[in-house]
């Protein structure tokens, strides 16, 4: 970025190192181009910036500038960098442009006053640039908090949608003590000098006269909302809210319910669940969802009543058709195990393997053996024609020997 100036200097800031891909080679000739436009050049560096070790083995030093925050006031600093030393900063309001053109500052003039040999004969000092001196204003912070839920206002007078009042702020200094607060209704029972919150999303707008210095600032809020109640308030907004006692006596009558019905007391549970009704439109909202949803789990119809007794029988009946599925699906299992374990052996006897065989008849003999006899009837007398077939390929085998 280059600025040029009324006594024909040019400005050169570099806040970054991104001189293309080669900083360091590229500046150089970036700094010939603008010298060959502009006789008086003057380069401005980022406090991070690399180039100005370039600068500082040209001409002994190297300017730097930055921006300070003081609270809700930002100022421009130039600082003059010598070697690897810390820059010492100055103002810019501090900082002047010489009768040569050239950027002067109070560290410079130090530096080169240091570095001007000495003699035994007194040298005139030159002085420093000869500005006229311009009054110096006070800035004026124009701006508010982020967050409208800081500041407060007291009303003064109202006319319709426009308000005027007085403005404060707990944790910042504002530009004015007094503003018009603009709303998009008419305001009702507004109180004068009772404190009000402004309810957002608000925009705030500082206008100017042209036969005066001073701003008018502006408020456009959705509306004002008293930062304290009333007495009378207070009261009507208790009236409003739900007694604890209500609730837990509804709580209470829901318990009492639940016993009723499981007694089958209809008569206590028809006077219970009326004076529950009664006692639900003086809830929250909340609380009477919860209500309602316990008294309709306690008074739901799930079909005829059952006696007792007849309950106790479905129950065991149930139970009984539930241990004999259980015991048939294990049955099918011990069958299916047994038949897997029959043709295991049927197969390692084809192939020879009368040990491996013999090994299994006798974990299939262990197996049935903890089994009724009754039910797996016919794989016992499979296991004894196995056995003898195993007894008789036996015997052959010895006749053959």
């Amino acid at each position: 970025m280059t600025i040029e100036t009324t006594g024909g200097l040019l400005i050169a800031v570099a806040l970054r190192d991104d001189l293309r891909r080669d900083p360091q080679r590229y500046w150089p000739r970036r700094d010939d181009e603008l010298r060959r436009r502009r006789k008086r050049v003057e380069w401005l560096f980022g406090p991070h910036v690399t180039l100005a070790r370039q600068m500082i083995k040209r001409t002994g030093y190297a300017f730097t500038v930055t921006c300070r925050n003081d609270g809700l006031h930002r100022t421009v600093q130039v600082g003059l960098k010598e070697g690897g030393k810390i820059p010492v900063w100055v103002d810019l309001t501090d900082c002047k442009i010489d009768d040569k053109g050239h950027l002067w500052t109070p560290p410079l003039a130090e530096m080169l006053r240091r570095r001007a040999p000495r003699s035994k004969e007194p040298v005139e000092q030159s002085p420093p640039p000869a500005v006229k001196e311009q009054p110096r204003t006070v800035a004026r912070i124009t701006g508010f908090p982020l967050s409208v839920n800081l500041l407060t206002v007291l009303p003064r007078a109202a006319d319709g949608q426009t308000i005027e009042a007085d403005i404060t702020c707990p944790v910042a200094e504002l530009p004015t003590e007094v503003v018009q607060v603009k709303l998009p209704d008419v305001v009702r029972g507004l109180s004068v000098g009772r404190p009000y919150q402004v309810v957002g999303p608000a925009l705030s707008i500082a206008e100017s006269r042209p036969d005066s210095n001073d701003l008018t600032w502006t408020i456009h809020a959705q509306a004002l909302s008293p930062l304290f109640l009333d007495e009378s308030e207070t009261e009507a907004v208790e009236e409003r809210l739900p007694k604890l006692p209500d609730w837990n006596k509804v709580m209470a009558m829901l318990v009492k319910l639940k016993q009723a019905r499981i007694s089958s007391d209809d008569r206590t549970s028809a006077r219970l669940r009326a004076e529950i009704e009664r006692l639900i439109p003086q809830l929250t909202q909340r609380q009477q969802i919860q209500a309602r949803k316990q008294l309709d789990m306690d008074t739901e119809v799930r079909g005829p009543k059952v006696a007792p007794e007849s309950a106790k029988k479905r129950r065991t009946s149930v139970s009984q058709a539930r241990a004999a599925k259980r015991a048939k699906a294990a049955e099918e299992v011990h069958r299916n195990q047994a038949s897997i374990l029959f043709e295991m052996i049927k197969r390692a006897e084809s192939q020879g393997r009368r040990r491996e065989a013999k090994a299994l008849y006798e974990v299939l003999r262990r197996f049935l053996d903890g089994l009724p006899a009754d039910e797996y009837r016919e794989q016992r007398d499979r296991l004894a024609r196995c056995r003898r077939h195993l007894s008789s390929t036996a015997a052959r085998r010895l006749n053959g020997l």
